[in-house]
């Protein structure tokens, strides 16, 4: 099914402008900051908050990373909350991190153990001219597309346990002209200095199409003692008398080998870019993807079954209730999951076949994967807001807008003696088993700030 790109931007224009306003407020909380003291889980706080510490390996270039070794480490400071149920979860203020989510003796999400680096420096493939670093976890990316402003900045951390039988982390910035100066990097420009579907531009500066908001992205991670998943609640506040265009994504990054399989109810994707498999029709029925390939060993069910490192995104915006991927223990699986009141929009990020990647011809030809780390992970993105990198969403003057999803493990079932179908199935079920209490999920909301 093949369509014109200039009816494919109208119709998703459409779309990411069809959530309406509600007359419920949002993200009312009671900040309170945690010492070591506190750690401790009381006969009256269900969900213990503990000061903790978060480890980050690095290697000295992209050229170490194929050794699986890192060469030194740093220690952040972090909160832990563990439950009844046995779920343990970690977030560090480094670029508003959950770096960590345990059930049993199983970490859900990924993180980059064997060592990161800074990869595509200059190349304007990122916000920082410095380039990406990947430390796993899952993030709120706030401002702009390709990972946000202040993945590498340290937030505001906060800790919130006001809920009877819950416990929460609070990540805050606000994107001002100060907090710019303090990334201490000259931004891209590039795509970061075109409009919103333009092919060009003559725009002079750094970062123009993402000029200072002054809005403020909160990112709440929320742990209640009767559930095994965990809440995140996104919010991003226009306090000022002007509107604001800007993006917000929260990219998940889950633990993957080369058995690993998707998991949704997707049924039709698009792929924007001309780079990326041009043998794939723009707008496709998933069902039929892997008809478009002579090669029997595609299989775009399995991320690292691609034939290269590329993008999809769910079209015109996420179908059914959950997206994720098994993971790489076996039987074992995590999916988050979004109500399907208003449009909400998901991006695929997936490294491909390792066998077809080479670094150095990555490093010359495409600075997006140059960077691949030694061991792999899936990474879908999650927006109440943005249908596209680079399609800015407009948030309104005096405006607090949220959106909410929540991580959901799923320990056991997903065996890769199953087809996905029976995994699909398996998911279906967990979801049912706990939709009471997912259902209190919110939908995305935009309400006024009084």
């Amino acid at each position: 099914m093949m369509i014109s790109k200039y009816f494919l931007f109208g119709l998703l224009l459409n779309e990411a402008a069809a959530f309406t306003a509600v007359t419920h407020s949002s993200l009312a909380f009671t900040p309170r900051s945690h010492t070591a003291a506190d750690s401790s889980g009381s006969a009256l706080q269900a969900v213990s908050v503990e000061k903790t510490k978060h480890t980050l390996y690095y290697v000295e270039s992209i050229n170490q990373i194929k050794d699986g070794k890192p060469q030194w480490s740093e220690e952040i400071d972090a909160y832990t909350l563990t439950n009844s149920k046995g779920v343990k979860v970690t977030g560090m203020p480094r670029g508003a991190n959950l770096c960590d989510l345990t059930l049993g003796d199983t970490n859900y999400v990924w993180e980059n153990k064997a060592g990161g680096a800074y990869y595509g420096p200059f190349s304007n493939s990122f916000p920082l001219s410095r380039g990406l670093i990947l430390n796993g976890g899952v993030r709120f990316a706030a401002v702009t597309a390709e990972h946000g402003l202040y993945y590498d900045t340290d937030w505001e951390m906060s800790t919130d346990v006001s809920g009877e039988g819950e416990a929460s982390i609070i990540f805050r910035i606000q994107d001002t002209m100060e907090q710019r100066f303090k990334v201490k990097d000259p931004f891209s420009v590039g795509q970061f200095n075109r409009a919103d579907g333009a092919q060009s531009t003559t725009a002079t500066g750094r970062m123009t199409k993402y000029p200072v908001t002054n809005m403020i992205f909160i990112f709440r991670i929320t742990l209640k003692d009767d559930e095994d998943f965990v809440r995140l609640s996104m919010t991003v506040e226009n306090p000022t008398r002007k509107s604001c265009n800007a993006e917000a994504w929260v990219p998940m990054t889950f633990p993957i080998d080369k058995n690993s399989q998707i998991l949704s109810r997707q049924v039709t994707r698009w792929r924007r870019d001309e780079w990326w498999n041009g043998f794939v029709p723009n707008v496709i029925n998933w069902a039929d993807i892997n008809t478009f390939s002579d090669d029997p060993k595609v299989d775009f069910n399995k991320p690292l079954s691609w034939p290269k490192s590329g993008i999809f995104y769910d079209f015109p915006h996420k179908q059914g209730l959950y997206h994720g991927c098994t993971i790489d223990k076996p039987g074992k699986g995590i999916v988050y999951y979004a109500p399907e009141g208003k449009p909400h929009y998901t991006k695929m990020w997936g490294w491909g076949n390792p066998d077809n990647f080479v670094r150095e011809e990555a490093e010359k030809n495409d600075p997006l994967a140059a960077g691949r780390p030694a061991t792999e992970y899936y990474e879908p993105w999650s927006s109440g807001f943005n249908f596209a990198f680079f399609q800015t969403a407009e948030f309104k003057p005096m405006t607090r807008y949220n959106w909410e999803i929540a991580l959901v493990p799923v320990p056991d079932g997903l065996e890769n003696s199953k087809s996905l179908e029976e995994k699909l199935e398996v998911v279906d079920n967990y979801i049912d088993a706990r939709i009471e209490s997912l259902s209190t999920v919110a939908d995305v909301t935009e309400t006024l700030i009084e």
